[in-house]
């Protein structure tokens, strides 16, 4: 193997984070923790988005194995004291990932079909809201040729080369520009 074969594998390796997640439930009766642990990604994707592990008793002994992949689907069944699942319990699903909507254009998923829907939004959007663009919504119902005449980006070139013309500075319109400098907590 060769020195830049060496290199191309070593650039192959995919970036993973694991971790083990560790949560409390406490109450007058016992103390619950959940323990699962995010698996590592091996070579070709093995173990990839594979999530495992146990919600705890007050006594820290394994009640329930929990199992799945985080984007896909996650299940949960009854185990006995060393982690092992009982005999003749079958895996229960907690929750699986929505379907992809039929006729979706875009890629999107349920969830950011529903984010970015009119049927779910607030009815008094905010001025400055993305959904109330012209060019957005018309390639949202498949007006692909009244989108690109719509162009948001042109819209604003042509008024900044009109601005410019006259001599005037821009002004924003929904908030102050000042010289404060702020953090968000």
């Amino acid at each position: 193997m060769n020195f830049l074969s060496m290199i191309f594998i070593a650039y192959m390796i995919p970036v993973s984070f694991f971790f083990a997640l560790t949560t409390f439930k406490h109450n007058k009766k016992d103390c619950n923790l959940s323990a699962p642990l995010f698996q590592p990604c091996g070579w070709f994707g093995a173990g990839r988005y594979e999530v495992d592990g146990y919600v705890y008793n007050a006594v820290e002994e394994p009640e329930i194995l929990i199992t799945g992949k985080w984007n896909e689907s996650m299940q949960y069944q009854s185990c006995n004291l060393e982690g092992e699942p009982r005999p003749g319990i079958e895996l229960k699903e907690v929750w699986h990932v929505a379907d992809v909507p039929k006729e979706d254009k875009f890629d999107y998923t349920y969830f950011e079909h529903k984010l970015n829907s009119f049927d779910t939004a607030p009815r008094k959007l905010l001025p400055s809201d993305s959904r109330l663009r012209p060019d957005r919504y018309a390639l949202e119902m498949g007006n692909i040729t009244k989108s690109g005449a719509e162009k948001e980006q042109e819209r604003q070139r042509a008024e900044k080369k009109i601005r410019e013309a006259k001599g005037e500075t821009f002004k924003t319109k929904w908030f102050d520009i000042t010289e404060e400098v702020a953090t968000t907590p």
